[in-house]
């Protein structure tokens, strides 16, 4: 979806799953709980089993406004000049990746496993303005020329917080 101004409200779910919604100007949403995720496949060939994750969902806008009671960006991408989120819960967090590989028979069998996670990505080139009770941002990267964060409970684990590079 593009547009040059797109305001998106929802009673209860917004959803967006491997989408792009892109706004030349303001993108504004609000719902109940707005989740902006990757979609998740499985690709099977012979005897080897892949999962891996499918495309990333991608909100873009000069000036994002985003307000819910839960806001979920899951191994997505969220990009503005200006982003400003309210809610109660906010999650961004990755999605895993498994490969599993299994090759041969009898004696040449070879069996391995590996597990990367596909982080999300908020990049916002001015001001980035969040204000949830409940924030946890996982394997994921941050970055805003400013940042003002209010929150009750803040966890940041095994993430990037950063000032883009103009």
């Amino acid at each position: 979806m593009t547009g040059n101004n797109i305001n998106l409200n929802a009673q209860n779910t917004l959803l967006n799953q491997s989408g792009d919604i892109t706004a030349v100007n303001n993108l504004k949403l609000k719902a109940k709980t707005i989740a902006n995720i990757a979609s998740e496949q499985t690709i099977t060939k012979g005897t080897n089993i892949t999962q891996s994750v499918g495309s990333a969902s991608n909100l873009q806008g000069g000036n994002v406004n985003i307000n819910a009671q839960d806001v979920t960006n899951t191994a997505s991408n969220i990009t503005a000049n200006n982003l400003d989120i309210t809610a109660n819960n906010l999650n961004i967090a990755t999605q895993q990746n498994t490969t599993d590989l299994k090759a041969g028979g009898g004696d040449n069998y070879s069996n391995s496993q590996s597990t990367k996670h596909q982080g999300s990505n908020l990049k916002v080139t001015g001001d980035l303005n969040i204000s949830a009770d409940n924030i946890n941002i996982q394997g994921s990267k941050v970055a805003a020329n400013n940042a003002n964060i209010k929150s009750d409970h803040l966890n940041i684990h095994l993430s990037k917080i950063l000032k883009p590079r103009k």
